[in-house]
């Protein structure tokens, strides 16, 4: 294993030795998942369902994205991910001025049955080819089983990937959506490309709070769907403002992608350290701050409208919430060091 330490995980050992995190003890054997060794920077290494979010969560989408596929249809206008943390997206201008969208998506929303029609295989992966193409909205979708490694074990529950196309309305493009999907398991018969997870906020363990202090403990949430970008922590009567109530917590720890701000700063706390000020949403308590470099995923601003260019500028922001505002607080202080 690479013996560096992530960008987070530097910032954080700075500060661990000078502070006390809001009344937290700060543990040198962190609460991981049982029965699982920690990796650098406190992400632990899991089997079973954990096993395979580590592995959706540490993928880079745009690996499965070659550029060269998306060249040969027009000049990138756009490339990468500012929406969700599991979609690379691209805009391509095209010869004409128009441009036509292309995303891959790693754990696809919106599928029907009709995506899983026209079952084949390609080069040895499934592959779902589903109804051909949407001529109303000039669309075209494939969807393919990705290659979890030692992690696609009897018992695993396949994953899948989508690739999906948009042109003009009466247009087929489902010849680019085939050329787009040959790349893409061009580019993962070696193996699922990785996310930097020394550089990449996007790739920090959303459990890595539980790993560094007293107090906090990850829920079992059973089966289900994965969740790569989310942890379920229970927050024990003792932690910080709540020593007194004696009763558990749960909280959630989220990371996913926010616009940019147009003007000014990144929101929220501005610097690792400022006391965190849950705000009510409901009947819930939440708080949240971008971690990293500002993401602007534009390559030629000229091919873009101004509406367009901004939603391609985001950040990674980490946020807490659940029902006690005292436990929000408790998690959110240590996110505020970890995640920076």
């Amino acid at each position: 294993m690479d013996e560096r330490t992530p960008t987070w995980g530097r910032k954080w050992g700075r500060k661990l030795v000078t502070f006390a995190v809001a009344g937290l003890a700060v543990s040198g054997c962190g609460a991981v998942v049982p029965g699982t060794p920690a990796e650098a920077g406190g992400a632990p290494v899991e089997t079973g369902r954990a096993e395979v979010e580590r592995i959706l969560r540490t993928t880079d989408p745009c690996g499965l994205l070659p550029e060269t596929a998306l060249a040969e249809a027009g000049a990138i206008a756009q490339y990468g991910s500012a929406v969700q943390l599991s979609v690379c997206a691209a805009l391509v201008s095209r010869p004409d001025g128009e441009l036509t969208r292309v995303e891959l998506a790693l754990q696809p929303t919106l599928l029907g049955v009709s995506s899983y029609a026209g079952r084949t295989e390609v080069d040895g992966v499934e592959v779902f080819r589903g109804d051909g193409p949407d001529l109303s909205g000039g669309r075209c979708q494939r969807v393919f089983r990705l290659d979890l490694g030692e992690a696609d074990r009897p018992g695993t529950d396949p994953q899948y990937a989508t690739v999906r196309v948009a042109g003009l309305a009466g247009e087929d493009v489902c010849d680019l959506a085939d050329e787009i999907l040959a790349g893409a398991l061009r580019e993962m018969r070696p193996g699922l490309p990785k996310r930097d997870i020394y550089e990449d906020p996007g790739a920090q363990h959303p459990c890595a709070v539980v790993d560094v202090v007293d107090g906090l403990r990850v829920l079992d949430v059973g089966d289900g769907l994965p969740t790569p970008f989310e942890c379920r922590i229970a927050v024990d009567g003792t932690v910080g403002d709540r020593a007194a109530s004696g009763v558990a917590e749960e909280v959630t720890v989220a990371l996913g992608l926010r616009a940019a701000p147009a003007n000014g700063p990144k929101s929220g706390n501005p610097e690792p350290g400022a006391e965190p000020e849950p705000i009510r949403v409901g009947d819930r308590c939440q708080w949240s701050r971008p971690t990293g470099p500002e993401i602007d995923i534009t390559v030629d601003p000229d091919a873009v409208d101004t509406f367009t260019r901004d939603l391609g500028r985001a950040n990674v922001v980490v946020t807490v919430h659940g029902g006690d505002c005292d436990a929000v607080r408790a998690v959110a202080a240590v996110a505020n060091f970890v995640y920076v």
